[in-house]
């Protein structure tokens, strides 16, 4: 699977470990990643020694830069997992971005790099306040932000939010539909931070806001947690105990406009999220010969809820401006007509990045995912990030290899 589409639908996801997502975990978050590897390696049907490729998302705390950061305690990755597994991988990557880290053990497969890889994101929250930076310098780009009170994503994304407030007439009471029905979705599943544990709409309007118009639910709450994939061949997947499921196609975001990282307290205008996030929507369906209408089950990021607003835009779910009215009338309920993120995305789960929204796609597809299971799971579609920054990815899933 080259840029986006070579070596499609010959690799699959066969095998899931997850990991339950707490606060601060009482063991090191290198026993975490043990764990879930060693689970997805059992589920997949395998054993240790068949594991040739390791792939790792990596990417460290917000206040990573400020302090001495130890693999097995801080973040994980490739060498971490094979020196503590005792696994002899003859390829090894890692990514900052855990889903361009599955992207990436994909193409390693097709091109015949590896036959079996373990794919895995663990997230650590460290102790502390969130985005309470220890650091007394502003380097690079930050020289131009920090000294005006920039001082981490939360702020810098509310100012796009805003702007699309404004813009667009949306309201926080048409938020609250879709962070509200995230957290529904997440009751039912033990592993998400939120499981059973309701959020009425009273309690959302009256939560404190963290950088308006976000407020604290509009926000996925920083945890310890993550998950580990296997993926392999086609031809080795049809002999393993689960349904496989493919990886279609891929898109990354290609460059930022300079905007994005030159005004003072922000990430950069609405308007700086819709040019790369509409090229990015072009290749993917273009490389996969898919469209919108051809996608069963929808999980778009949601780290910060709006993003999964700016996602449903630029991917063509609905017209720019309307993604707020979209979610509304129970469209986007479980037994809607537009079910989206049934795995209760980072809303329901926690800072997890794009492993929710992976995770919920191959069970979806696989028909593992119990009482939540959908009707129809034939395609699928995960998001990553936002359409803005160089992190936003889309990745799409079939089950059928000749899709």
């Amino acid at each position: 699977m080259a840029a986006d589409s070579a070596g499609r639908h010959a690799v699959a996801i066969v095998g899931v470990g997850v990991s339950r997502s707490v606060r601060h975990s009482d063991v090191p978050i290198g026993s975490m990643a043990v764990g879930m590897s060693d689970a997805a390696i059992a589920d997949a049907g395998l054993t240790r020694s068949d594991i040739d490729g390791i792939s790792c998302g990596t990417s460290l705390p917000a206040d990573g830069a400020a302090r001495v950061l130890r693999p097995g305690y801080d973040f994980v990755n490739s060498d971490f997992l094979t020196e503590t597994m005792g696994l002899e991988p003859v390829w090894s990557r890692d990514d900052g971005s855990f889903p361009p880290a599955l992207a990436r053990a994909v193409q390693a497969v097709a091109a015949g790099a590896a036959s079996t890889v373990l794919v895995n994101r663990t997230v650590h929250n460290p102790a502390g306040r969130y985005h309470n930076f220890a650091g007394t310098a502003a380097t690079g780009r930050q020289q131009w932000t920090a000294p005006y009170g920039f001082v981490g994503w939360i702020s810098g994304m509310a100012m796009s939010y805003l702007e699309y407030q404004r813009r667009y007439g949306a309201r926080r009471e048409h938020m609250a539909t879709q962070v509200l029905q995230n957290r529904k979705n997440a009751l039912r599943i033990p592993e998400a931070y939120w499981f059973g544990r309701e959020l009425t709409f009273d309690e959302y309007m009256a939560s404190r806001m963290i950088s308006e118009p976000l407020c604290l639910f509009d926000n996925d709450i920083p945890v310890d947690g993550g998950a580990s994939f296997i993926v392999t061949t086609e031809e080795r997947a049809r002999d393993l105990p689960h349904k496989p499921v493919y990886i279609t196609s891929w898109a990354r975001i290609r460059g930022q406009r300079p905007s994005a990282w030159m005004v003072p307290g922000t990430l950069g205008a609405l308007d700086d999220y819709y040019e790369p996030g509409f090229d990015l929507a072009r290749r993917l369906w273009a490389n996969s010969g898919w469209s919108p209408r051809d996608v069963d089950v929808v999980q778009l990021y949601d780290g910060f809820a709006m993003e999964t607003w700016y996602w449903l835009e630029v991917l063509g779910f609905c017209p720019q401006g309307e993604a707020w009215s979209f979610v509304q009338d129970g469209r986007i309920a479980a037994d809607g007509p537009f079910p989206l993120n049934s795995g209760g995305g980072n809303s329901g789960w926690g800072r997890l990045h794009g492993v929710p929204q992976v995770l919920e796609c191959y069970l979806q597809l696989a028909r593992r995912a119990g009482e939540r299971q959908l009707a129809r799971t034939e395609t699928g579609l995960s998001t990553y990030g936002d359409p803005a920054h160089t992190i936003g990815t889309a990745l799409l899933y079939s089950v059928d290899p000749t899709a």
